[in-house]
This record gives structure tokens, C-alpha cells and sequence, in this order.
């Protein structure tokens, strides 16, 4: 028999999306105890979770099956239905309130646009429809407008459009990229992410979510960070959640900052909560609704995870490598050959053993951006310093 759900009075879970495993996946934090569970177990990546209304199922995006689509995972028995298949790119699912649709972002028609398709799988139907992008669809919780982000004024802007169809109507108009909407529980109120306000220390424009009290027009700032507060949603309690970036420490004498990453936060009765810790990005969280199961129940029904479909043979402790050197491998760039900078190579190669032997992933399989000089460097806007191009792949930082 199948095991019964226990519900966690006070628990908080959120869905969101991480890199800890070397590959986008969604993840389950109980905010009451730390507990993590991995949902989606895949060595494709796995993003933009969204729950829906009734706490049964997760939808999400995917590229497990060579391409981005949509698809539903059930919380009672580990089912995986997909409901898009289209070649272009299909992505960041929101749930209408009855559970019957999920509207989604698609590629199908050319640019990005607004979709809706039945939750059980079905034809789409398009509910913009312009030159421009619109992207990151929003169900408000009374079910007949969606938010959405367009470029549609020469500047990202927030929207809402009829959930049955009709004129889309500008919200923000602001000069500054306004995105990423997210509806109130009782829909009077959207928060979002702008770029409108220069930051108190770097003097430039940084990210920061607001919120738009709809019937009033008025504009509220939420957050208040040196870095960008991105992917704001609300917990049933009315707490703000969010990703909020944080740089990493000095790394070498070319760039002032090594990458940093992004972390999940909850707004507090005093200040911001950090809700996890990692070098790796958690991005997109989704709160639960008010019905919440256990995550042992999930671990019981979950498969187990994948792997990689090309699995790297780790060779046995003490064996010599065999290392080729390329000290001048030359490729075209702008029509002037531009010479691999051989200095990399030792330090790379033997990085990339130690992360595999203790990983089992080849994760520095490939380099990026090796093409540069070492120590070329270009001026960030949103920044007050000049900083250093990194070769590494994410995973190596």
C-alpha cells in the first residue's frame, strides 16, 4: 500500500531551483528543518518550479527530453506527465488558482509569447501577441488575469492580460527594467523585480524587488541590497521570498571578485532570513500552499536519480595520466587569431582530476571564454570597477 501523507503543522516547504549537483534539478526545503529533497533526480537540466493550487503536484521545465518543455510531476506517486512538445522552447509554468490550466512562456510562434494549456495535458492556446517578448507568466489568484514581463515598450515592464484573452495593459511604466511579477495571496498586490533605483554603494542601478499595490497604483520598495535581489514570491504566511545574489571573496589580482552565487532569503520580522547556503545557485523559489506533506512520504516515492548518460571512468588510485599538451592552439576570432594562454593548462588539468575523483562528474571537462587574454579585462555598467573574465567552467569556481 502506499504511504499516507503526514502533514507538518507550521512547516513551510519551498520548491525551488538548484545547481548543487553539478545540473539544474528542483528541490524541496523544509524551512522548519532544513531537511532538502531532490524532486526531479535527472542529469538534464530542471527549472523554474511551480506548485499548484492544491499542494498535488509541481510543475516545472525541462530539457530531458532535447529540447524545453513543461511538465507535471505528482507528489503522491512520482509520476511524470509531459504537456508541452513543441521544438521550440517551452518554460516557466504558473498554475490558474482551479488547477484546470498552466499558463507557460513558448518560442513556438517566432518570439516569446504567453500560453495556457490544460494541466492534464491538451492544445495550447496563445494569449499574446506581439513583435516583442512577453515572458514569465503569473496567474493571479482570482484567476482572471495573468502578470506577465514584456518588451513591448523598448524596456522590460510588467503587464496583465485577460486569462480568456484580450488587450494586454501596461502596469509600471517606468523607464527601468521592471520583471519577474508575483501576485499577492489575495491579489491586490504584485511584487517585482526593477532596476530603478541606483544602489547607495556602488552607485549604480541594482536590482531590488517592489510592489505594486494595484488599486492605489502606489510602488513600495521591499528589499535594499548591494547586490540583485531577483525571483521574488510570497509564503501562505504573506512573507516575501526571494534570490538574493552575494559576491564570493577576493580571487586573484585580476578580478576583484570571484563569482558569487545566489541564495534563497525570507523576509523577517527584523531582517532578511537566509534560507540556504551553498556554492552553487538556488534560484526560483516557489512556496507551498497551506496542505503540505511529509518529505519522507516523497523520498519513498521519488525514483532514484539518474545517470549521467555519459558516465566518466574514474581511473584507479596512483595510475599516471597520459596529459597532451596545446600550448598553441589558434582559433579564429574576429578575423585575428588569438593564442590559448598556455598558463592554464597544469592548473586546469590537475583540477579536473581532483573534482572528478571527488565528485564523480567531470565537471571541467570544458573550458569557457579560453580564448582570452589572461589578463583582459572590460567595465561592467551596473558595477563601479573593472573586472577579469574567468575561464573556468561554473562548476569549477
Amino acid at each position: 500500500p502506499s504511504p499516507t501523507p503526514t502533514p507538518l503543522p507550521g512547516a513551510s516547504l519551498i520548491a525551488f531551483e538548484t545547481y548543487r549537483d553539478g545540473n539544474g534539478e528542483i528541490y524541496l526545503l523544509d524551512t522548519s528543518s532544513d531537511q532538502l529533497i531532490n524532486l526531479t533526480r535527472h542529469p538534464a537540466d530542471d527549472r523554474a518550479p511551480a506548485w499548484s493550487p492544491d499542494g498535488s503536484f509541481i510543475a516545472f521545465e525541462s530539457r530531458r527530453d532535447g529540447n524545453w518543455e513543461v511538465y507535471t510531476l505528482s507528489l503522491a506517486d512520482g509520476s511524470l506527465e509531459r504537456l508541452t512538445e513543441d521544438p521550440a522552447y517551452d518554460g516557466a509554468p504558473s498554475w490558474s488558482p482551479d488547477g484546470a490550466e498552466i499558463a507557460f512562456e513558448s518560442y513556438r510562434d517566432g518570439n516569446l509569447e504567453i500560453y495556457a494549456v490544460p494541466s492534464t495535458g491538451g492544445q495550447p492556446r496563445r494569449l499574446t501577441d506581439d513583435p516583442a517578448g512577453d515572458y514569465g507568466p503569473a496567474w493571479s489568484p482570482q484567476g482572471d488575469t495573468i502578470a506577465f514581463t514584456s518588451w513591448r515598450d523598448g524596456n522590460k515592464e510588467i503587464y496583465s492580460v485577460p486569462a480568456s484573452g484580450g488587450e494586454p495593459q501596461n502596469l509600471t511604466q517606468d523607464p527601468a527594467d521592471d520583471d519577474s511579477p508575483a501576485w499577492t495571496s489575495d491579489g491586490t498586490a504584485i511584487a517585482f523585480v526593477s532596476w530603478r533605483d541606483v544602489d547607495r554603494i556602488t552607485g549604480s542601478r541594482n536590482a531590488e524587488i517592489y510592489k505594486l499595490a494595484l488599486l492605489e497604483g502606489t510602488v513600495q520598495r521591499l528589499t535594499d541590497n548591494a547586490w540583485p535581489d531577483l525571483d521574488p514570491a510570497w509564503d501562505t504566511e504573506g512573507r516575501l521570498v526571494w534570490s538574493a545574489y552575494e559576491p564570493g571573496p577576493p580571487f586573484e589580482t585580476y578580478d576583484p571578485f570571484r563569482p558569487g552565487d545566489y541564495h534563497l532569503h525570507r523576509m523577517g520580522a527584523e531582517k532578511p532570513q537566509r534560507l540556504t547556503d551553498t556554492n552553487w545557485d538556488d534560484r526560483h523559489p516557489d512556496p507551498a500552499p497551506p496542505r503540505v506533506d511529509s518529505l519522507a512520504h516523497l523520498a519513498q516515492v521519488l525514483p532514484p536519480r539518474q545517470p549521467s548518460p555519459t558516465p566518466v571512468a574514474l581511473p584507479e588510485p596512483g595510475t599516471l595520466a597520459q596529459v597532451t599538451a596545446v600550448p598553441s592552439m589558434l582559433l579564429s576570432f574576429a578575423d585575428q587569431p588569438i593564442q590559448v594562454n598556455e598558463l592554464v593548462a597544469p592548473s586546469l588539468v590537475s583540477w579536473q582530476q581532483d573534482v572528478l575523483q571527488a565528485s564523480g562528474w567531470d565537471f571541467l571537462n570544458r573550458t569557457l571564454g579560453s580564448w582570452r587574454n589572461i589578463d583582459q579585462v572590460r567595465k561592467r555598467e551596473m558595477y563601479a570597477y573593472d573586472y577579469g573574465f574567468l575561464s573556468w567552467h561554473k562548476a569549477g569556481r
